[in-house]
């Protein structure tokens, strides 16, 4: 005869005298202790929105970038407490017919999610670390200015601080104790203690920057060991929920110690189908099959075997079925060699689980491996240079760049990216032809010294101007000269210096002039300078210009961030001698495909030659990258006129890398009938370097997105 009785019924009119209720208290505890949980996440993220809107407003005030990110690594926060605060509110949910243990659960998975998202983001930060770590690579940002280190890392140390007491309060501060903290809690006060531990090494390394600015090292080392540290803190919580999630035994539970007390209990011949797991922290069930005498009371030996157990354990659900065979003896025997079976059953599982968590733990762990190993040969080949067009399609890391926030994985501080030098020499394999030439090197009218620094605070490029040394000195002895610089494509205004007297070595005194540029605009823009002489009689007339593409000096590993100074040419402006026609172009550029377009449309007042008569002329287009000649189109030869009409479009490939650094020649011809080269009418240079409304033609050409026509005069 066999008898089941369900224990948690029994135990259940047990307690509903004066003589025990243990396991029903323990219940009502829990969801005091799960409210007040909830209470502090609301608390948190009410003060933690409050932080982060003060934030911004101040580092908007203040125009600190520093402030600004620290704002959005506190949203970051408010993510993970309102993560924990929904998976918290969904896990009070009351049991239903489809769900009949309720929704603790999701209390779990929000853990999960939690240490998920700051696993994203410190491994975005040692990312950066390790970046910055490359020799000559800076990450997304190359200065540090401790001021504002220091101003960010307290404020965000004092705001998690408080963040921590607030969510710490339930448990120990209080002068009472729970057994369980709420896992959701948990994750999120873990990931609130590594921005404590993050903050705080910030705020030394930016004490150590303050001392002595060359350790800005200290910076990226320390950012790369919290990043470890945060890592390391937060693998107990995620081994605990996994193990909740997979229906494992409670660490704080041993599976031994409950068969034996179980066994110990009077009248108890043996144990089995022993189950124990949690459906949360704080709430374990266990279940198992107890084998009693059959001359034994049931109803006492199930009463002390769950009163043993919720006291001892506290477990929060307790199902005991109760067994009674008809031969004692012959089951006592039979029980007794199912338990050796059954343990020698449970070694060799432990044996087969033990060796699988080995096998996938040196596979994830080889994986890991492999991966860190592959984003720091991507970031070493990125930041020498030496990695392809084909090797960054390819690349394991160009297919996973979606995963990183803000873009971390293909950094864009410099919009000159090694690829487009492949590029160009694709470009020239296939635009040279067999009568490319070199074109004459252009006048040197003398040297400029100046000083560039950007000031990331105030987002501002700072230009000085120290000296300028002529080549020539023009025949005017009352001359006067002064420099006027503009920044290009921004429509900013110009700054010219003061005028000083005619000499060969033209002394400036170190004028600063200021410029509003963001850092995100930064790399984009040019420094275009013009050495301009007057004297009381004659008009201004500009003697030289040089610009100054600011991509470039980052790609030869000039850092804006401290103070450069540099010593360039002045490009003489050529001076026409005579009228001779002009011509009527149109220019545009596509980035989309880079293509660049050219129409010729008209012409007019071509000169005459009085022997020949009206000039047969035409329109060649010259495609030049440093000094060199790559590509050659012309239009039709239009018969004898002196305003011809060519209505023809000319197209050029151009990566957009290389645009800045390219230059056309157009020349207008007249045919002639001799086996000799055609004469040359007049010519007109467009690009970078050109000068006065040639020069801003092109501006325009890469600052719109639509064909822009103007004239020009030709120079012969």
């Amino acid at each position: 005869m066999r008898r089941n009785i369900m224990a948690r019924n029994e135990y259940s009119k047990l307690t509903q005298g004066d003589e025990e209720i243990g396991c029903q208290f323990i219940k009502k505890e829990k969801d005091s202790h799960e409210h007040d949980a909830r209470k502090r996440l609301i608390i948190a993220c009410a003060f933690c929105t409050v932080f982060i809107i003060c934030e911004v407003v101040g580092g908007a005030l203040a125009n600190s970038l520093a402030v600004m990110n620290d704002a959005i690594h506190q949203f970051f926060d408010l993510n993970s407490l309102l993560l924990s605060l929904a998976a918290s509110w969904i896990a009070g949910w009351k049991p239903n017919d489809n769900k009949t243990f309720g929704y603790y659960r999701a209390e779990i998975l929000g853990a999960c999610a939690v240490i998920t998202t700051m696993w994203l983001l410190t491994g975005v930060l040692a990312y950066e670390s390790i970046l910055r770590l490359i020799p000559g690579h800076s990450g997304h940002h190359s200065h540090i200015n401790s001021n504002a280190m220091i101003l960010t890392a307290a404020l965000a140390f004092s705001a998690n601080i408080i963040i921590i007491f607030l969510l710490n309060g339930h448990s120990h501060l209080g002068g009472h104790h729970h057994h369980e903290t709420n896992m959701t809690v948990k994750a999120a006060l873990l990931h609130t203690l590594g921005d404590v531990c993050h903050s705080f090494a910030v705020l030394v390394g930016a004490i150590l920057i303050k001392i002595n600015p060359s350790w800005e090292i200290a910076d990226p080392i320390i950012s790369l060991v919290g990043a470890c540290v945060v890592l390391l803190s937060t693998c107990p919580v995620l081994r605990q929920s996994i193990n909740i999630l997979l229906e494992g035994v409670p660490s704080n539970i041993r599976i031994a110690d409950v068969r034996k007390d179980l066994t110990n209990t009077d009248h108890v011949i043996s144990i089995h189908k022993t189950h124990v797991w949690s459906i949360t922290t704080g709430k374990t069930i266990l279940s198992a099959h107890l084998v009693v005498d059959s001359r034994a009371n049931a109803n006492t030996v199930l009463k002390e075997a769950t009163r043993k157990m919720c006291e001892k354990y506290q477990f929060y659900y307790t199902c005991l079925q109760i067994e009674i065979p008809q031969n004692i003896n012959m089951s006592r025997g039979i029980y007794k060699m199912n338990e050796i079976l059954q343990a020698d059953s449970r070694q060799v599982h432990m044996a087969l689980d033990l060796a699988a968590v080995i096998v996938v733990s040196v596979v994830l762990s080889l994986l890991i491996c492999l991966y860190i190993a592959l984003t720091i040969r991507f970031a070493l080949r990125k930041a020498s240079g030496r990695i392809s067009d084909d090797d960054r399609r390819n690349s394991f890391l160009y297919h996973t760049a979606a995963w990183y926030p803000f873009g971390v994985a293909d950094t864009k501080c410099i919009p000159i990216q090694p690829r487009t030098y492949d590029e160009l020499r694709r470009s020239e394999e296939k635009l040279v032809d067999s009568g490319s030439m070199k074109i004459p090197p252009e006048k040197i009218a003398g040297k400029i010294k100046l000083s560039l620094q950007y000031d990331y605070m105030r987002s501002t490029l700072m230009a000085t101007v120290h000296t300028v040394d002529l080549h020539e000195l023009p025949s005017t002895l009352d001359a006067n000269y002064y420099v006027t610089m503009k920044i290009l494509p921004l429509n900013h205004r110009s700054f010219q210096t003061k005028a000083v007297k005619r000499d060969k070595s033209l002394d400036f005194l170190k004028e600063t002039f200021e410029f509003r540029v963001t850092f995100e605009k930064l790399h984009a823009q040019s420094l275009k300078m013009t050495l301009c002489c007057f004297d009381r009689f004659s008009q201004h007339e500009p003697i030289g210009e040089q610009t100054i593409h600011l991509a470039d000096l980052e790609a030869r590993g000039l850092s804006l961030s401290r103070e450069i100074t540099l010593l360039r040419d002045i490009h003489a402006v050529p001076k026409a001698s005579g009228v001779l026609g002009e011509l009527m172009i149109s220019l545009g550029y596509l980035r989309l495909t880079e293509r660049l377009t050219i129409v010729v449309i008209r012409a007019r007042n071509l000169p005459v030659n009085e022997d020949k008569g009206d000039p047969a002329s035409y329109v060649e287009v010259s495609l030049i990258h440093e000094g060199r000649i790559l590509k050659q189109k012309k239009t039709v030869v239009k018969e004898e006129n002196r305003s011809p009409v060519f209505n023809e479009t000319l197209t050029f490939h151009i990566p957009v890398g290389i645009l800045h650094q390219t230059s056309f020649m157009l020349s207008v011809k007249s045919q002639t009938l001799k086996r000799t080269e055609d004469d040359l009418l007049g010519k007109i240079f467009l690009g970078p370097s050109s000068t006065g409304g040639e020069f801003d033609h092109w501006n325009e050409m890469r600052i719109n997105n639509k064909p822009i026509a103007r004239w020009h005069k030709l120079l012969d």
